[in-house]
């Protein structure tokens, strides 16, 4: 008596016999919203040469979104990254597949011969109808029957001749998602440097050499307005259609050495990778990242939201762990949270630009999210721009400034009275120094 009806359902375990401790389990373990709970009806099994086709009215809107799920055995977190794509779509515009990889410990694995690894291994295919609430949407499954990995599913993926948004099944799309897609794909119609658009906020800066390094602020402009960086953010990635064929003839021909770029900590993790024998496995990334870094700078990039404004959250505590992260666990799926902020951002001038390049010029960063001279001349791009100016940029309902500008004010004084007792330099030689540091080129 007093535990959610529903507990049993969802998995969790017994709660504690104490009645002093009820109230606490029942706060850990709030019962799961209606519109929260996914069911899979219909299921068929089509053959293999066959796919499956969505259940569609005469009257029902053309596909405009196409999405690819890949998972393995993380069931929580795939669940969740449904529900986010059922919620943060159009489920009548949407096509949904779902790539489920065998694991590599899978005693199944070795029924498969391996004597052709590039051979297109077995699947079987499903169909579902998929729904929670008032939304349904029909899923094509596809289980793999020979282990894949992270890195070949990718790549799979990327070599669609309909490019998908992909997503690992540990993201979640945000509201506003659907509006993002489509002004990727005015993006990319407009402008041939962007290779894929991300749906993440970014917040590596991938290459090494300036003071400051990764403490260094982002340029202004790039936490109000969409903004082009060399590196891939795997958290919704959608690729551009003029890219498909160019990044799969340079996966299939490029030389080692195009992935070992120096001063990238993509490159680092590479290695590391590549150390301990995982590079089949993982690191995808780093195939896309050679890929850019293949033309001079600028010419080759991602297309990113601005800094304040993610369409997509990575949301597992550590790789292959089926346990959502803290903030994830408290999302609505509630169409009325995705309707409203999708309304609010209808308002900004750019989501609605029918050609992202004419009626928006983006700016150009390097690998050290710096901006690239064809992007100087705007002031909001200098990464020194004094901090009074740069708060009346819009911030599409950000309502705290990034905070590396308070904890710089805050580092000064606590590290000048340290070195004071220490009789080293005084604050005001600390601040000349920190100043001398942010505007150099």
């Amino acid at each position: 008596e007093g535990f959610p009806r529903n507990m049993f359902r969802r998995g969790v375990s017994t709660p504690p016999r104490s009645q002093g401790r009820v109230h606490q389990w029942q706060q850990a373990h709030p019962p799961v919203p209606r519109a929260a709970r996914l069911r899979f009806e219909n299921a068929t099994s089509p053959a293999v040469s066959q796919r499956c086709l969505p259940l569609r009215l005469s009257d029902a809107p053309p596909i405009r979104f196409h999405v690819l799920v890949l998972g393995a055995n993380r069931l929580k977190m795939l669940r969740a990254t449904i529900l986010s794509v059922l919620y943060a779509l159009p489920p009548r515009e949407t096509k949904l597949t779902i790539h489920v990889d065998l694991p590599l410990t899978d005693a199944r694995n070795i029924l498969v011969d391996d004597t052709e690894p590039e051979r297109p291994p077995p699947e079987l295919i499903s169909c579902h109808t998929i729904s929670s609430g008032e939304r349904s949407i029909r899923a094509t499954v596809v289980s793999h029957q020979r282990h894949m990995g992270t890195r070949r599913m990718w790549l799979n993926a990327l070599s669609l001749s309909t490019p998908h948004l992909v997503l690992e099944d540990d993201v979640q799309l945000l509201p506003g998602a659907d509006l993002w897609y489509l002004y990727a794909l005015r993006a990319f119609a407009s402008d041939s440097r962007i290779v894929a658009a991300s749906f993440q906020k970014q917040t590596l800066v991938n290459q090494h050499g300036y003071a400051g390094k990764r403490e260094r602020p982002w340029p202004p402009v790039t936490w109000s307005l969409p903004y082009l960086y060399p590196l891939p953010g795997s958290h919704g990635f959608l690729i551009s259609p003029l890219h498909v064929d160019s990044f799969r003839a340079f996966v299939a021909t490029r030389k080692p050495s195009a992935l070992l770029l120096d001063g990238l900590t993509t490159t680092e993790w590479y290695k590391s990778f590549a150390k301990a024998g995982l590079t089949s496995e993982r690191m995808w990334t780093q195939e896309m990242v050679g890929y850019m870094y293949s033309r001079l700078a600028g010419q080759r990039s991602t297309l990113y939201p601005p800094r304040g404004t993610a369409f997509a959250v990575h949301c597992a505590t550590a790789h292959a762990k089926d346990e959502m992260a803290k903030e994830c666990n408290d999302f609505q799926y509630e169409q009325s949270t995705y309707e409203q902020r999708s309304q609010s951002m209808t308002s900004t001038g750019w989501i609605n630009a029918s050609s992202a390049h004419a009626q928006l010029k983006l700016t150009e960063l390097d690998g050290a999210a710096r901006c690239l001279p064809s992007s100087r001349p705007n002031r909001t791009c200098v990464s020194n721009a004094p901090f009074a100016a740069s708060r009346a940029l819009p911030t599409l309902g950000l309502t705290k400034w990034p905070q590396a500008h308070s904890f710089a004010a805050k580092a000064v004084p606590e590290t000048a009275e340290r070195r004071r007792q220490q009789g080293g330099r005084g604050g005001g030689q600390i601040a000349r120094s920190m100043l001398k540091r942010r505007q150099a080129p």
